[in-house]
């Protein structure tokens, strides 16, 4: 009876320590702020579909944003422009997905950027 125990006690280890792994590769992703945009930057606010991503497949990326400034005409953003500030914006970006991802930790980097002056208008990561 004790070996039955112990038996059992070692594969539910042993059974929890190998699924670590894949909740860690096939968990949700949180965007928040970019580490080395500048302190006026707008945080977008971005969600994948489908979230976790796909080797393979195509994600759309749904960005909505609230912006200080002015989204000129040089601004390369998947919506219509200007948009004016203090105007909610909406863009889903299609984004297809390699056929093969690493097994371990990737980054997503979002960012809006006037193309005339390089300003990193909207940022948004998941960095691990």
């Amino acid at each position: 009876m004790n070996r039955n125990f112990i038996f059992v006690s070692l594969l539910a280890t042993l059974s929890t320590v190998n699924t670590i792994p894949h909740q860690l590769y096939n968990r949700t992703n949180t965007f928040g702020p970019c580490s080395k945009a500048p302190p006026e930057t707008v945080l977008l606010n971005v969600v994948l579909s489908p979230d976790p991503v796909i080797a393979g497949k195509n994600d759309t990326f749904t960005i909505d944003a609230k912006f200080n400034v002015e989204v000129t005409t040089s601004t390369k953003v998947y919506t219509e422009c200007p948009v004016l500030p203090g105007t909610e914006m909406t863009a889903k970006v299609p984004v297809p997905v390699p056929a093969t991802l690493p097994k371990t930790n990737y980054n997503f980097k979002v960012s809006i950027v006037n193309l005339s002056n390089n300003d990193v208008i909207g940022c948004s990561c998941v960095c691990w």
